[in-house]
Formats: C-alpha cells, sequence, structure tokens
C-alpha cells in the first residue's frame, strides 16, 4: 500500500492508497473531517479505479474547492498465445 495525507482547502484529510497486487491493485481515497457529535470521522473508501492495469505510484495533489487530483502509474501485461 501507498499510502498518501493530503490537506484539503476546508482543513479535511484526504487519504489516498494503492490497495491490492499486480492486475487486483486499485486506489482508494477517503476523508477525515469533524464529526457533528464532536472529534472526527473517516468517510467510507471511495474506489476511484476498477480495471485489470496494475497501479502504482500514486501522487495526490489538493486542488481549489477541495477536489484532488490523484494520478498513478498504470502497468498491463498482454499475454500472447501461439494459435
Amino acid at each position: 500500500t501507498n499510502l498518501t495525507l493530503t490537506s484539503t482547502d476546508s482543513g479535511a484529510i484526504a487519504a489516498s492508497w494503492i490497495s491490492g497486487s499486480n492486475e487486483n491493485a486499485e486506489v482508494y481515497t477517503a476523508q477525515l473531517s469533524a464529526s457533528p457529535y464532536g472529534g472526527y470521522q473517516w468517510s467510507a473508501p471511495l474506489n476511484i479505479t476498477n480495471d485489470d492495469a496494475a497501479d502504482s505510484n500514486l501522487e495526490v495533489v489538493a486542488l481549489n474547492n477541495n477536489r484532488l487530483l490523484v494520478t498513478t502509474q498504470k502497468k498491463r501485461e498482454i499475454q500472447s498465445s501461439d494459435c
């Protein structure tokens, strides 16, 4: 897992990470924000990618309006067979 913590404009913290390996590696993000009951709480993880390509080298940048720019390197192995 490649965990990245990023602060947004509103002061919330976004956690982004890669879960899984090889073709099952997918990117997730969750946000830590103030709870209406006091303290802090994490949002449910959001799956950003869902494909057959492996994700690596996670980079996250906070943009305006509490948005995140999430980039990864994709690697897809192509298998060939002789016919």
